[in-house]
């Protein structure tokens, strides 16, 4: 980044120039202008605190000065990566969502600091990076397709940022729709056919019970009796 510096020395008389200072080591040096400002532009401060001070020199008419510091917090763009355990997932799966943060451009450091996790536009967990990774789980989305974020609340050397993902939840089971017993067949074996007829894709289970009084929630499946 390009960062312009600016000191004001004394409007329309002061001449001569300016060196600015991060911490001990000139950086840059401005003219005093006609209206008393001397500037500088640098893309060299690195990532962190600096301590910046402008170090009038002076003239024939004024002595020199060197201004208050001004600390210049120089921090690095991150992005934020949200990837999920499982997408699709089913009603109450428990579904970790994992946010990844890193500077960029890339940096041996990595961002410290709290990840905040929302779904829908409400948090659930605010959990710290380590090793510019941070995790949070959550096992009550609802069907449909939630927005997850994961919001980095950036440190001193790296800005804030998020990644979002769409999550989708949906049920996988096939309900019947159709539900018709078509035939039973007699094998004169003691076993029976029964020809069915039913959804394609729905699960069904043939229940049985020895009193025909009471009721058919109250049947029990028969072994084996489990078909697709």
């Amino acid at each position: 980044a390009t960062f312009t510096l600016v000191v004001k020395v004394n409007a329309g008389t002061a001449t001569g120039t300016v060196n600015f200072k991060d911490g001990t080591t000139t950086i840059g040096t401005g003219a005093v202008n006609a209206s008393g400002v001397a500037s500088m532009s640098t893309t060299t401060l690195t990532q962190g605190s600096h301590a910046i001070t402008a170090v009038y020199g002076g003239d024939a008419n004024y002595t020199g000065s060197t201004s208050v510091v001004l600390t210049q917090n120089v921090r690095k763009t991150t992005t934020t990566a949200l990837t999920s355990s499982a997408n699709p997932a089913v009603p109450g799966q428990n579904l970790t969502f994992t946010a990844t943060v890193s500077g960029s451009p890339a940096t041996p450091d990595s961002p410290t600091g709290d990840v905040v996790f929302s779904a829908n536009g409400t948090p659930f967990a605010t959990n710290a990076l380590v090793s510019g990774v941070a995790s949070a789980s959550i096992a009550s989305l609802p069907l449909g397709t939630n927005a997850m974020v994961a919001q980095y609340v950036g440190d001193g050397n790296f800005l804030g940022g998020n990644g979002s993902l769409d999550q989708v939840v949906k049920d996988f089971i096939t309900y019947s729709t159709t539900n018709i017993l078509v035939s039973i067949g007699n094998n004169n074996d003691g076993t029976f056919t029964l020809q069915l007829l039913g959804t394609p894709g729905a699960q069904y289970y043939v229940v049985g019970t020895s009193d025909v009084t009471v009721p058919i929630s109250s049947w029990t499946p028969v072994a084996g009796g489990t078909n697709t």
